[in-house]
């Protein structure tokens, strides 16, 4: 008997085992699209101007998403994604607060708009009360800005 209940403890054990292996394979392979990123990143909600510029010369949508991928590797803050669509792009950020703190664990969403009207560029976020946050995401913007 003692037998039996450990034969069928080590086939529970297995499968236990191989159901948590699927279940990890799964979830490693989910892959979201530009447009379910942008639901998630919530860019509704991104209404506050935190910066703007006067003018742009030679304003070009691909050339400022690659030099976001390739422009901030010891920067303050860490750029997660960056999504371009139409005359604006949106940028998923790590940062820390205060805002030259090594430890980056918050995270948020700009929006860089270019309006042809004009030539000139302005950085959108999210609406804060928080003096130190409002702080950290105009440090944020003005350096998205100083890659024009």
């Amino acid at each position: 008997m003692l037998f039996t209940f450990s034969k069928g403890l080590i086939k529970v054990a297995t499968y236990a085992g191989e159901a948590y292996y699927e279940s990890q394979d799964g979830v490693d392979s989910i892959v979201l699209s530009d447009d379910e990123k942008l639901q998630v990143m919530n860019i509704d909600n991104l209404i506050v101007c935190y910066q703007s510029s006067i003018k742009v010369d030679r304003y070009s949508a691909e050339k400022v998403h690659q030099a976001l991928r390739n422009y901030f590797p010891n920067s303050h803050f860490v750029i997660d994604e960056v999504i371009t669509r139409k005359n604006c792009i949106y940028i998923k950020v790590t940062h820390a607060i205060p805002f030259r703190d090594a430890n980056k664990c918050f995270g948020t969403t700009f929006s860089v708009n270019y309006m042809d009207a004009n030539n000139s560029i302005s950085v959108y976020g999210y609406d804060t009360r928080n003096t130190s946050e409002k702080e950290v995401f105009k440090n944020i913007a003005q350096e998205l800005l100083a890659i024009f």
